[in-house]
Formats: structure tokens, sequence, C-alpha cells
């Protein structure tokens, strides 16, 4: 159906069995990605926020091999412990950063704002769970730009 719509009753130029109505008209086109993680992460973390942000892009974007080079996404994360008061309460960290996008000497920041993790167990807990935080899809969403809400503090 659609393809008769676009291009004529006789004529099918485009097969795509993955395309789906929206995709074709609203997603653009990235190229390769990539990913590079820093700050005072262990590896789990560094790969669990690497998967996130692919996911969240190439379900958002249509994949194609560019000949027009890599888009480079680098995210910084920086931790800050907070002391705890007693034993009573709980270790608190928040995780905080920058995404620094690079496409074509296009050069583009987003701020991470502060995400905080609360765990009774220790302070590297409570450190992952404020990146478990930073990695849900809306959190991610306002970093890019693609939903103009606002993240949870």
């Amino acid at each position: 159906m659609l393809s008769k719509t676009i291009f004529g009753e006789d004529n099918n130029f485009y097969v795509d069995a993955d395309l789906d109505l929206g995709g074709f008209l609203i997603r653009p086109v990235i190229g390769d990605l990539e990913i590079k993680i820093t700050g005072p992460l262990v590896k789990e973390q560094k790969q669990r926020i690497k998967s996130r942000i692919e996911q969240f892009l190439l379900t958002r974007f249509h994949y194609e091999k560019s000949a027009d080079g890599k888009t480079n996404i680098q995210v910084s994360i920086e931790r800050n412990d907070k002391a705890r008061i007693s034993d009573n309460y709980p270790f608190v960290s928040y995780s905080s950063g920058a995404v620094i996008i690079t496409n074509n000497s296009v050069k583009n920041v987003f701020k991470i704002g502060s995400q905080k993790g609360v765990n009774f167990e220790s302070a590297d807990k409570a450190f992952d769970g404020a990146i478990n935080k930073i990695c849900e899809e809306q959190n991610i969403s306002v970093i890019f730009g693609i939903n103009k809400g606002k993240a949870k503090k």
C-alpha cells in the first residue's frame, strides 16, 4: 500500500522489510558510532553506559554505513560521594558529567545533570545506582535533546 502511494501503481523501487511508516517519515540516518566512556568507572559500568546510549540512538535513527566518517561520542562521568552520617544512614553518591558529540567537525556538548544513588551496603553500590539513573531512557532523551522534558533529579 505504501509503495503504491509513493511510487505509483506499477512501480516498486523501494523494498525494505523493516520499514515502518514512522521510520520512513521521521527517522534520520546515523552513521558509524564511536563511543568512549571516561571517569571513575569499572568495566561493567562503562559497558552499561555505552550499550544504553547505542540502544537509545539506534532505536531512534536509521543506521547506514557512512563514508563521511564516524560520529564520536565521549561521555565523561564524575563521582561525588557524601560523607555517611552514621551507621543508620545510607551511603549517598552523586553522578554527573558531560557528553561531547563530534561529527564532521561539528561539536556539541550536553551536560549530564546530577543523579543521586543511595545504598546501605557501600558507597560503590550507591554510585552504581546513580549510574543506573543516568542510563534511564528519560535522562538519555534529555541529554540528546530528543525529548523536551526534564530529567528527574
